[in-house]
């Protein structure tokens, strides 16, 4: 009879077995003993969830029918857990529950084995699925490094403050990603005595996203130091950029020049700047089409002045496209009237923070569908 591992004292994966039968839970063992993982066994789902919390298992065989716990209410606790849901669940049923294996794989499990079953069949579905779990794991891993290198070059709100600090200039970032790489992506550089902004926004929020921010920061960094104006940036990107996206792939941005009292913007598609100062609150209007649609596409430059006391408010088209559940969108009327006049008698971070909570009360708990960027800069 084959020897269950009992319950380790840390997590270290395996395959885990909740069946109420013990003679079931031999025949897995003995079967899949060849694939060098340690194997636990339990009797029922209660002592199956606590387990799994323990280990954190490769793979789930689960059995349907048991006391205490079954597996239906077993699958449920597992998907409802954020550290459990993307272990791939096996469901061990009889060939006469069609219905529960329908059930089963609707309520999250991936794959079903019906009893009584033949080993080579057990181990092909087990390594099958324990294939994908570790490719999953790994493309994770892949983007989790993406994400960490993102945020140190490419949403580094610390440097972003430091530069503008060293040309009186206040900045305040909220960057908030709908994944674990962002969309939305910035990057501050200095020159002398301008400081030049990059604000982008690509399509998706996954590894490709992250790929495309690294490769504009390449360029960036490239062309650095060449007194390119902002227009001219743009129109290195775009030249770059075309080709090497799917037709329904694109990047909007914008890229601003700041010097001691003048700001100069290009624009790409990004929802037009705020500039607030005192005769009101201001649009700043300039279309042009995303990089990477047209290839010929010259990009166009404003300039105006950004004096003391005066306020830029820059934000991705996820803040003004956030939506709650009735379908209602918090939209680019209610972002200007949020900036009243009593707003000029707080300090930036509050304008900033007052944004972010207003945003946050409207959702009233759901969860945005796009990546949130806003900046917030002030000149002193």
């Amino acid at each position: 009879m084959a020897v269950f591992k009992t319950i380790p004292s840390r997590k270290n994966g395996g395959i885990l077995v909740v069946d109420d039968n013990e003679i079931n839970r031999d025949i897995c063992a003995i079967s899949l003993e060849h694939l060098n993982l340690p194997i636990y066994n339990a009797e029922n789902g209660e002592m199956g969830l606590t387990i799994a919390k323990d280990i954190i298992p490769d793979i789930i065989l689960l059995d349907i029918m048991m006391p205490i716990i079954d597996g239906f209410e077993m699958l449920a606790c597992l998907k409802a857990d954020a550290n459990l849901k993307d272990i791939p669940v096996l469901m061990l049923t009889a060939r006469t529950e069609t219905k529960s294996i329908v059930k089963a794989l609707d309520a999250g499990a991936n794959d079903y084995l019906q009893k009584p079953f033949a080993e080579e069949e057990l181990v092909a579905r087990v390594k099958t699925l324990l294939r994908n779990r570790y490719l999953e794991r790994r493309v994770k891993e892949d983007i989790s490094d993406g994400a960490r290198i993102q945020a140190r070059f490419l949403t580094d709100a610390h440097s972003t403050v430091s530069l503008f600090n060293e040309i009186g200039i206040e900045a305040c970032v909220y960057n908030k990603a709908h994944g674990p790489v962002s969309g939305d992506f910035f990057l501050t550089r200095k020159s002398d005595s301008t400081v030049s902004l990059f604000l982008g926004d690509s399509c998706g929020h996954g590894l490709s996203a992250a790929l495309i921010s690294m490769r504009i920061i390449g360029l960036l960094h490239q062309i650095k130091n060449n007194g390119n104006s902002p227009a001219a940036v743009l129109d290195t990107m775009n030249t770059d950029l075309c080709g090497l996206l799917t037709t329904e792939k694109f990047i909007a941005a914008s890229a601003f020049a700041f010097t001691s009292d003048i700001c100069t913007m290009s624009n790409a598609a990004q929802p037009y700047p705020l500039l607030v100062n005192n005769s009101g609150i201001h649009e700043l209007v300039l279309n042009g089409l995303p990089l990477a649609m047209v290839s010929s596409s010259p990009y166009k430059e404003i300039s105006f002045t950004f004096q003391q006391g005066d306020r830029l408010i820059l934000y991705t088209d996820g803040i003004v496209e956030s939506s709650r559940s009735d379908g209602e969108i918090f939209g680019r009327d209610r972002l200007i009237s949020s900036l009243t006049s009593a707003n000029r008698f707080i300090d930036c971070q509050e304008v900033l923070t007052n944004l972010a909570k207003e945003l946050n009360s409207f959702l009233a708990g759901a969860t945005a569908s796009d990546d949130l960027t806003l900046l917030v800069l002030e000149r002193k």
